[in-house]
């Protein structure tokens, strides 16, 4: 994935470049500029990237128009005339002229130039597989060159992926004044899951994995799936309990241990860098007599790791220079015992991320670096459809990834609730690009340019807010565990609900909130992001007070006296959802799909897995059942 430079020729590159930048340049002006957005010529570029180019371009001429009142042209490369200044973006002669075609670039790095009044906007844009669909199947550099462009010189803050999401500093002259080449190397190679949009992704550092074959976690079911084999060659699966598993395999068998390994060989075929590998969800060992006598009296989790080896060896003599990342997951959540020593074309992907954790894979040899898959956001979790996490959290995991050689960070689950948790995505986002950046500045940054006038309300109301998200925690589950059976108490998710928001709580929190939606002299965007706050907030108002009548009624034994209000509490959420779906199959507000677009029936439970809240939540109120 890097393009090699000599290091006479990057010398020269450099000096060149620094003679030819002897003052700042002068973007706009009291409503004028010279400028123009220069994108390069479509010849030789694949269809995907040439698309891109054009949206960043177009991104640019509309942030710059807000920020300067400025609209400029955007201009192939070969229809731009000379003597013009321009904004060159991409893979153009222009930056070919100055040799940034010959730099050698990791993934996601940029290249920033001034060269005669040109502003040079670069980085590496590589298509990675032929069924490439979009942003999240490309290697973008250029594109995320435009947007950190537009993050120190125009102020632009993507706050929410929303239509009114974003906001550019006002600027009645802009200067952009940067004598030297700079280069933007990003300390985590990815930060990927749920995708929310390009330029939302890109300006908070939330950056796609285009170069990793992954499965989002598991690969042997994949390379041996039920659906195709498991009525003609059931001899592939394993035997749990006494029956063939549809979805776990038997890894005695050769034929699906090279099954498994002709997918790595596929995937890295089909042009991925790196290729996952990894049992699959819910491991069962095969029970059949050969995988017991393989197993002897060992267990599972190192004879995986025996395979995965063994695997990743072969590997690295068929396919050299790529990537093998295994999945450290339940069984085999800690490193192998009988080996100390992995091929170096390996890396560890880790479902548990404690201290421990990264002190035990730091010491085994031949390991590339470690990526890590967080479980701290989703509506799988206990909170249901609210926070889980407050700011707080953001700088001590970001630190320890740092410090514990992590490349890269996979989420499972995010962006379920822009409105109320936008501040801990957005500071988490913003401390990942930058290690010297405090937590307080970056959530009074998100304050000020979401909310404007009323930042100082929401400022307060999240402060409430995320007090009560901190209290009554209790020690996160087991993640890596999840297919195993995690479960929580009956209720308890109700009960944690109640405990972080009593009534006089949300009594606080709305008249907050009513005060901040009061606050004169609010824009049009800045209303938006305040009414998709009151949404969210205005569903966990509805959730808690339901919450609370439903315990109240169970605890007193079900006095037949507290099944008024409980129904009163049940009809008016019920009431409410209804109200936000109308007759759409999702919750759209703002150009947004609100709540990850979730169907009715799943805000009506609460969420799913461990935020599924039994008894009132649903569609009936059917006490009887309860």
């Amino acid at each position: 994935m890097r393009i090699k430079m000599h290091k006479y020729f990057l010398f020269s590159l450099l000096l060149a470049v620094l003679m030819g930048t002897a003052s700042a340049a002068v973007l706009a002006e009291r409503g004028q500029s010279n400028y123009s957005i220069v994108v390069p010529d479509c010849a030789g570029q694949h269809m995907l990237i040439t698309r891109y180019y054009r949206e960043a371009a177009n991104e640019l001429r509309d942030m710059f128009k807000e920020s300067t009142g400025v609209v400029l042209p955007i201009v192939s490369e070969a229809d731009f005339p000379s003597g013009k200044p321009g904004i060159y973006i991409g893979a153009t002669k222009r930056a070919a002229g100055l040799g940034l075609d010959k730099l050698e670039l990791s993934p996601w790095e940029t290249v920033t130039v001034t060269d005669n009044g040109d502003i040079i906007l670069y980085g590496a844009d590589r298509v990675f597989r032929k069924q490439a669909k979009d942003y999240n199947d490309l290697l973008l550099g250029s594109v995320r060159a435009v947007s950190l462009f537009m993050r120190d010189v125009l102020g632009v803050r993507y706050l929410m992926p929303t239509a009114s999401g974003r906001s550019a500093a006002p600027h009645d002259r802009l200067e952009f004044n940067q004598p030297e080449p700079l280069r933007n190397k990003p300390d985590f190679v990815y930060i990927s899951g749920r995708p929310n949009g390009i330029f939302y992704d890109y300006a908070n550092n939330f950056l796609p994995m285009p170069f990793y074959g992954s499965y989002g976690g598991h690969s042997h079911d994949k390379a041996v799936p039920g659906k195709k084999y498991f009525e003609s060659h059931p001899e592939y699966f394993a035997i749990v309990n006494g029956k063939r598993n549809r979805t776990q395999v038997c890894l005695s068998n050769p034929e699906v241990r090279e099954m498994i390994f002709q997918n790595l060989l596929k995937r890295a075929d089909e042009g991925y860098d790196w290729v996952q590998l990894a049992q699959a969800d819910g491991f069962a060992g095969c029970e059949c007599p050969k995988c017991k006598a393989a197993l002897g009296t060992g267990t599972w989790g190192e004879k995986l790791w025996e395979i995965h080896r063994e695997m990743a060896e072969r590997f690295a003599r068929e396919r050299p220079g790529k990537k093998v990342v295994i999945l450290a997951y339940t069984v085999t959540r800690k490193p192998p015992e009988k080996f100390k020593e992995f091929p170096g074309n390996v890396m560890i992907e880790l479902c548990h991320y404690a201290k421990d954790d990264f002190k035990a894979w730091n010491s085994v040899k031949g390991v590339g670096g470690l990526t890590v898959y967080v479980y701290n956001w989703g509506y799988y979790k206990d909170e249901g459809f609210s926070p889980s996490l407050s700011p707080s959290f953001v700088p001590e995991q970001l630190e320890l990834f740092r410090n514990s050689n992590v490349k890269a960070i996979y989420r499972c689950g995010f962006g379920e609730l822009f409105g109320l948790e936008g501040p801990v995505y957005y500071t988490y986002g913003q401390l990942a690009g930058d290690a010297s950046r405090k937590l307080q500045s970056a959530l009074n940054e998100y304050y000020e340019r979401a909310f404007g006038p009323a930042a100082a309300q929401m400022a307060k109301f999240f402060g409430v807010l995320y007090e009560r998200v901190n209290d009554g925690r209790y020690p996160e589950p087991d993640w890596s565990d999840f297919m195993y059976g995690i479960t929580i108490k009956l209720y308890e998710n109700q009960r944690l609900m109640v405990r972080r928001y009593p009534a006089r709580v949300l009594s606080e929190l709305d008249a907050i909130l009513t005060a901040a939606e009061q606050t004169p002299n609010l824009d049009e965007a800045q209303k938006h992001r305040l009414h998709l706050t009151r949404i969210e907030f205005d569903y966990l108002k509805y959730s808690a007070a339901l919450a609370e009548a439903f315990l109240k009624w169970l605890d007193s034994g079900k006095k037949e006296g507290l099944l008024p209000p409980l129904r009163s509490a049940f009809e008016a959420r019920n009431h409410y959802i209804d109200s936000l779906y109308g007759s759409n199959e999702k919750v759209v507000y703002d150009d947004f799909n609100m709540f990850y677009g979730c169907p009715r029936a799943t805000l009506l439970n609460g969420g799913r897995f461990r935020g599924v809240m039994k008894g009132a939540f649903g569609s009936e109120l059917t006490p009887e059942k309860w």
